[in-house]
């Protein structure tokens, strides 16, 4: 199938390494300075290596790190990449023991409109023992992870607001070219917990 572009919007991957295994989360980024230049993408990327420092790694098992962020430029097929440069990599800070991998909690990305084209999801990675009871994540600790990636939705650097959306490359089961998407309004998460069976060792991120 044909590259299908989406203007003026990066993909950001946060890249982890999980006790062995190799994870990512997969976030998308528009901005108020266009287009995407390489010198604005990596600031996003050291950005959002500041944001997971700041935010996340406290909601983290010492056993998952953050080891790369990687932006590309999603307008062409043949759009720049570049990865962050330093700070990296970032240990998570909860001692108390690590999830299997494959075990996570879905966040889910909000928009503006309804439909599954308008939504988004982070799988957190990275969950930590005393951070779950039974088949769900405690309140206090869901709290936190909403907030934490609520650091993520819209942040300034300089002159230049990044703002986090979800994009849509069909709707209603129909392909639409180029692509679309919608600023993000906010995160909800039910706190139950969900399986990732490809984090699992030997699958692939």
């Amino acid at each position: 199938m044909a590259y299908i572009p989406i203007a003026d919007v990066v993909s950001a991957e946060l890249v982890y390494n999980w006790d062995g295994q190799v994870c990512e989360n997969v976030l998308h980024y528009s901005s108020n300075t266009l287009p995407f230049t390489p010198t604005n993408m990596l600031t996003l990327a050291n950005q959002l290596v500041t944001l997971w420092n700041a935010n996340i790694k406290v909601n983290t098992s010492s056993n998952c790190s953050l080891t790369g962020v990687t932006i590309t430029d999603l307008s062409s097929a043949v759009g720049p990449v570049v990865l962050a440069s330093s700070g990296l990599p970032v240990v998570g800070t909860n001692v108390s023991g690590g999830q299997p991998n494959n075990v996570t909690c879905v966040i889910t990305k909000r928009t503006a409109k309804r439909g599954r084209s308008y939504r988004g999801r982070i799988y957190q990675a990275g969950l930590a023992v005393n951070q779950v009871t039974a088949n769900a994540v405690h309140s206090a600790t869901l709290t936190a992870m909403l907030t934490a990636w609520g650091a993520f939705q819209t942040f300034t650097v300089g002159a230049i607001t990044y703002r986090m959306v979800v994009i849509s490359r069909q709707n209603g089961g129909v392909i639409t070219n180029p692509g679309t998407f919608e600023n993000v309004t906010g995160f909800t998460s039910d706190g139950i917990l969900d399986s990732q069976r490809r984090r699992l060792p030997g699958r692939g991120a």
